[in-house]
């Protein structure tokens, strides 16, 4: 028996009134996902406006959370252990035992004054970059805290970036590249051939965010045998996802002076 071909009613369409009940049916479900998609995002907002503040839970920034805190409490602010391990756009290993850190106000007292806040660390960071070999990355910063009895935070922290930026030339034996950065409220950075071993590469930027200054330094294998140096916009795709990240935390856990 032969087969059937379709049926030649199934081909002529929906036509007269019960195309126009289609046509209003499909109108009502689009216009339905679009209040839906309206009052899933105000959701969505208010969700953000009731989780948890920063204080509470460090992978929080400062954008979901508001104005800066009023005060900190000794050993809150930690970047080493909650800055950067948290940070979603770095893939990055801690290689160090974590024995820097250093909070005046721990043994103290939180109302201690010229309270500052330091750390160390070290990583191992597997950029973006198409490479095969992971980077070094170190880290190091020192916060001032302000205080009733102490000096002008910022000031401080000015001072500190000043004398960080004398220093910061001494991560490369040969310059290829140094000068003012964007990023931040202002930064200095260095790019040439690492100062440790001339066959790495080195970048190494120094950076002020409201009363706090930190240093961070790349340094990276040969890109080929030839020892042709990384890319130094490689080393600065990676700086501006870590900074852009410390600006928020720093925004945050720092008080108002």
């Amino acid at each position: 028996m032969p087969e059937r071909g379709p049926d030649s009613r199934s081909n002529q369409g929906i036509r007269g009134w019960r195309a126009g009940l289609t046509m209003l049916g499909c109108g009502t479900i689009a216009g339905l996902s679009v209040v839906g998609l309206v009052v899933g995002g105000i959701q969505a907002l208010a969700g953000i406006a009731a989780s948890p503040s920063g204080a509470d839970n460090p992978s929080v920034g400062a954008g979901a959370t508001g104005e800066p805190q009023e005060t900190l409490d000794p050993g809150t602010l930690d970047l080493c252990s909650t800055t950067l391990p948290t940070t979603s756009t770095i893939n990055v290993t801690r290689t160090d035992s974590d024995e820097d850190y250093v909070d005046t106000a721990e043994d103290e007292g939180s109302a201690v004054a010229d309270r500052t806040v330091s750390d160390s660390c070290q990583w191992t960071l597997i950029p973006d970059y198409q490479y095969i070999d992971p980077w070094e990355l170190d880290f190091s910063y020192r916060a001032n805290i302000p205080s009733e009895d102490g000096g002008d935070p910022v000031e401080l922290a000015s001072a500190e970036f000043e004398d960080r930026q004398n220093t910061i030339g001494d991560a490369v034996s040969t310059v290829e590249s140094e000068g003012d950065g964007a990023l931040a409220d202002r930064s200095s950075y260095v790019y040439g051939a690492s100062a440790d071993d001339p066959d790495l590469t080195s970048y190494a930027v120094v950076a002020q965010t409201r009363s706090a200054v930190y240093e961070i330094r790349l340094t990276a294998a040969p890109v080929a045998d030839d020892g042709e140096l990384v890319p130094q916009a490689a080393f600065e795709h990676e700086v501006d996802k870590m900074i852009t990240r410390l600006e928020i935390d720093l925004g945050l856990w720092i008080p108002e002076d």
